[in-house]
């Protein structure tokens, strides 16, 4: 997916040690998208890369706009056992025609 979206905007913040409701994250932020902001998943379910992991919404109105959830799997170095939650607002990548 590193070719198909460039971002433009992003807020991350680091959860609380001990952190266990990330499921529960997800499913708020999947609804809070479908609900709110007219979206549709793209990817079936969470999709892990490396460290992390990642679910993208589409806008259903047409508009090539794209969210993105991501939460790292594990724990951030020096961090006293935190991951790291945040959003990321995309659209498609642009090819050498778009320049």
């Amino acid at each position: 997916m590193q070719h198909e979206f460039r971002v433009i905007d992003q807020h991350f913040v680091l959860l609380e040690p001990e952190f266990t409701q990330g499921a529960s994250i997800g499913s708020k932020a999947n609804q809070y998208v479908r609900d709110t902001l007219n979206g549709e998943v793209r990817t079936d379910d969470w999709f892990v890369e490396g460290d992390y992991r990642l679910v993208v919404w589409r806008n259903r109105d047409g508009r090539q706009q794209y969210l993105a959830f991501a939460m790292t799997r594990d724990f951030l170095p020096g961090t006293d056992e935190r991951r790291l939650v945040g959003y990321f607002e995309l659209a498609p990548a642009r090819t050498t025609k778009d320049n």
